[in-house]
């Protein structure tokens, strides 16, 4: 992935914004993992997020009261983000036929969301809209690592009982949350080729990110969003100027 930052003559450059590599050449695609404070361009759709596996449209979360952890777009002109701190922010996208987006989607995925099934119901929701498991791409944002997520013996055996032990790391003691992601979506019928995992640790990167664990700054979250432009029409050459 890279990290960009625009910066306007005598003004300061802005907080950072991580794209994934592979979707940086989409025309009209508004997509990215943001840093502290970093805002989208413009006012994204998010839900109220429980840590669960409910996946809404934009249409429901602009109601500002849908509790769900992934909001779809299927449409232009619309963005789509979650606010994480340690959880996994995963974004999903479908291309067209041209390779301009068609259908996205925005997910929190801590461990108790992706145990619930919210990255499986989220790719569901995307099969229900036309789009096949396999034509997805997805991006696994910043989010604590296996170098600092240390967990209970309860949360490892629930990881381990869902067939997701590779991603115990440290003797046990430790969770790779992106690793597990990442394998959850591959059974959910992505392509391990379509699939980036890339990002910092949370905890590592105090400077950047905000850390539920870190302890500073407890309650705040970055986001992460998904969404794309309108098409614009080519002029009509019969128009009169």
């Amino acid at each position: 992935m890279a990290t960009t930052a625009r910066k306007e003559a005598g003004r300061p450059a802005p907080e950072a914004v991580t794209v994934p590599e592979a979707w940086r050449p989409v025309a009209g695609l508004l997509a990215g993992f943001g840093e502290k404070g970093a805002a989208p361009p413009e006012p994204p759709y998010l839900a109220l997020q429980v840590h669960g596996a409910r996946v809404v449209t934009a249409d429901e979360a602009a109601s500002g009261s849908a509790e769900a952890d992934a909001v779809v777009v299927d449409r232009p002109g619309r963005l789509v983000a979650v606010a994480t701190a340690d959880c996994v922010p995963v974004l999903l996208l479908a291309r067209g036929a041209m390779g301009e987006p068609v259908w996205a989607a925005a997910a929190h995925a801590g461990w108790r969301g992706m145990l619930a099934g919210v990255l499986e119901n989220t790719v569901d929701a995307a099969r229900q809209a036309g789009v096949e498991p396999g034509a997805l791409e997805a991006a696994l944002g910043p989010s604590i690592g296996p170098c600092c997520y240390e967990v209970g013996r309860e949360v490892r055996a629930a990881f381990e009982d869902s067939d997701l032990g590779s991603a115990v790391r440290g003797g046990g003691s430790h969770l790779d949350l992106r690793a597990a992601g990442g394998r959850l979506l591959e059974r959910a019928g992505l392509a391990p080729a379509h699939i980036q995992l890339a990002a910092p640790c949370t905890l590592c990167s105090p400077a950047r990110y905000y850390s539920y664990r870190g302890g500073a700054n407890r309650g705040q979250r970055q986001l992460s969003w998904i969404g794309w432009l309108a098409r614009k029409r080519p002029p009509d050459p019969r128009a009169r100027t």
